[in-house]
């Protein structure tokens, strides 16, 4: 039997799922075994300059200008008129576009190599650390306009194609740098190792994007003002979200180095990479609710659209259920996991994270919110509030670092994002389906957030004793711990009618498994 179109849209779909949980399981253990190993060959100081250097590397991504997510946006609605011409004329833009952003990223990286060591003059390895950026910076130029066809992939639904070369390029990355590492490689053979995979990782995803979408022609026609307008307008309401989102990721180790010390950057590096892991873990389940939220907006409008109110609370509900549950795990979780992965020194970073999961938790429970914005095309209203938490998060923790160190960073950090997330970022929402603040966290935030705490809390007790530094007893606590949840929410937190909703939602994913 033929597939239909829209049965094959959903295979891709699924395939792209389950490629990205796999990518993440596996950047994640790679990212845990190979940390520890680097640091104690690097020691702390050079760590931090390790980070400092992909700190400065993140801030390049500037440079896409939302190109590539405007890539996505016109290829695949080119694509689905079946107008592979048009398809090819946006290529064919965002091609000249990243070609000019590369010559660009290549100037700036020499600009940054000769300004570094200005910056480091009383520092002995000066030299090593400029040159080791130089390295970073240079890949990321070459590897940029390998972005217009990673927007062609995803434009084709062939999410699943990214993941696997991501975690292909890891694990060789991963894999090398051991090597080099037991060799007694320095600061450069890293550099060199990452420039290298960084570059590989773009090259195979030019390929494979040739590859899906066929061979595909240039038009120097289509660079014109109207199509470059039309472009760049789109590119545009989508870059000042990223711009703010790398202003407030990245920002922090530039905050830390000239108060506290290179040193300083691998305790606070710790805490925010298990952070970063759970927030892409909560994003990987809780983002597709996007296209969902666009259908029901598509089929009834937003005002007075019950059933999108419905399933934006549904969403809202399952989002604290999530986020109770992943912080909760942390919080009682991290200490012994750190002084198992990390070793007993570093046991400093578990107040850090401590702190710094308060406003993970408010990040985590409004996920579906900015799936809502997104979808009903309010996403400017989320770059607004985005721009307010960039900058009141970098003034705050400026203030705090000095008198309490990271931990006053961390509480700058947490405090602002429980103000924005909680506060501010829903009046998008409820303005839209007419509900007071107060009355939302009345009635959806407490309950949602009280009925899930109980578990923890008593599973807590339960487990306090048999919590040990030990990779097997850690993990045998979060399965128990997921899998009696699991049971628990499913009684005590959702009705009947959603559970039945969440039933048909994993009916899908069943059927492909089979």
């Amino acid at each position: 039997m033929v597939e239909s179109s829209s049965q094959k849209v959903g295979i891709k779909i699924f395939r792209g799922a389950a490629a990205t949980v796999l990518s993440l399981v596996a950047t994640t253990i790679i990212g845990l075994v190979i940390m520890p190993i680097v640091v104690n060959q690097l020691g702390d100081r050079l760590y931090g300059v390790w980070v400092l250097i992909g700190t400065i590397t993140g801030y390049f991504g500037f440079l896409d200008l939302g190109l590539s997510k405007a890539v996505m946006r016109f290829v695949s609605q080119s694509l689905g008129k079946g107008d592979k011409v048009a398809a090819d004329d946006w290529i064919s833009i965002a091609l000249a576009s990243f070609a000019i952003l590369a010559i660009v990223s290549l100037f700036l990286s020499i600009g940054v190599w000769l300004l570094v060591p200005c910056f480091l003059s009383g520092a002995e390895d000066a030299k090593v650390i400029s040159l080791a950026l130089l390295i970073a910076l240079l890949a990321f130029s070459a590897a940029l306009p390998a972005r217009c066809f990673l927007g062609i992939l995803e434009a084709h639904v062939r999410k699943d194609i990214v993941s696997l070369i991501h975690v292909l390029t890891n694990i060789f990355r991963a894999g090398t740098m051991f090597v080099v590492i037991s060799y007694k490689g320095s600061l450069i053979g890293l550099a060199m190792v990452a420039a290298i995979y960084t570059v590989f990782d773009g090259f195979l995803i030019i390929c494979f994007a040739r590859r899906v979408h066929g061979p595909f022609r240039l038009n120097k026609a289509a660079l014109n003002i109207e199509n470059l307008k039309v472009f760049f307008g789109y590119a545009s309401s989508s870059f000042v979200t990223q711009i703010t989102d790398i202003i407030r990721y990245k920002s922090y180790p530039m905050i830390i180095t000239p108060f506290l010390g290179l040193a300083a950057l691998t305790p606070f590096a710790i805490a925010e990479r298990l952070t970063q892991m759970l927030i892409s873990l909560c994003n990987g389940i809780l983002l597709n609710l996007s296209p969902v939220f666009s259908q029901l907006e598509g089929a009834g409008g937003v005002e007075g659209n019950e059933k999108l109110k419905r399933y934006y609370f549904f969403s809202y509900k399952f989002s604290c259920y999530l986020g109770v549950f992943a912080v909760g795990m942390t919080m009682m979780l991290a200490s012994p996991f750190i002084e198992r992965w990390m070793g007993a020194k570093y046991l400093n970073a578990v107040p850090i994270l401590h702190v710094l999961l308060i406003g993970i938790f408010f990040s985590l429970i409004q996920i579906p919110t900015l799936c809502f914005l997104f979808a009903v095309s309010r996403q400017k209203f989320y770059a607004i509030t985005n721009t307010i938490h960039s900058v009141a998060s970098i003034i705050l923790c400026a203030i705090l670092v000095i008198p309490f160190e990271l931990l006053g960073l961390a509480f700058g950090i947490s405090v602002v994002t429980f103000f924005v997330k909680f506060f501010l970022q829903p009046i998008g929402v409820l303005g839209l389906i007419d509900m007071k603040l107060i009355n939302y966290h009345i009635k959806k935030s407490l309950p949602n957030i009280i009925i899930p705490s109980i578990f923890i809390i008593l599973y807590y007790f339960f487990t306090k004793k048999y919590i040990q530094p030990n990779y097997s007893i850690i993990f045998l606590i979060g399965l128990f711990g997921s899998l009696f949840f699991t049971l628990y929410i499913c009684v005590c937190g959702f009705n009947k009618c959603e559970r039945s909703m969440l039933l048909r939602a994993i009916k899908p994913a069943l059927f492909f498994l089979k």
